[in-house]
């Protein structure tokens, strides 16, 4: 009986080797602008668009620079100043400054799938 107590005592205690979601996002947040100044993070979301923009958007590999940025402008209904100075990332950035700037890339990226998706039910409904 007492066994059971205890071992029901050591099942209660929080893990505290376990990390939330949220501060495990912190956490590597911190050490990629420690490290690096968040470049590689800023890297990961441009590429990300990309890799979005070649999926849902015809031939845009084969677009020239200006090109990309006023179609994705376009297609995702951003401004195409803010899209190029986000995509054109130049060095270090302020943590705030860095936010915005992969808040902007990742809804860039969302707005291409959502347009997709939406595109995509339109056309199994046959309108």
């Amino acid at each position: 009986m007492a066994l059971r107590r205890e071992i029901r005592a050591l099942a209660a205690l929080p893990d505290v080797a376990r990390r939330s979601l949220a501060e495990q996002i912190r956490g590597t947040g911190q050490f990629t602008m420690r490290f690096g100044r968040g470049q590689a993070l800023h890297a990961a979301a441009a590429r990300a668009l990309r890799e979005a923009a070649e999926l849902h958007i015809a031939h845009y590999a084969r677009l020239q620079v200006e090109q990309r940025i006023a179609t994705l402008a376009r297609v995702t209904a951003l401004n195409p100043s803010e899209l190029s100075d986000a995509l054109n990332y130049a060095g270090p950035r302020r943590p705030r400054e860095l936010l915005r700037t992969i808040a902007l890339l990742e809804s860039a990226r969302r707005a291409l799938a959502d347009q997709t998706t939406s595109n995509a039910k339109k056309i199994r409904e046959g309108s």
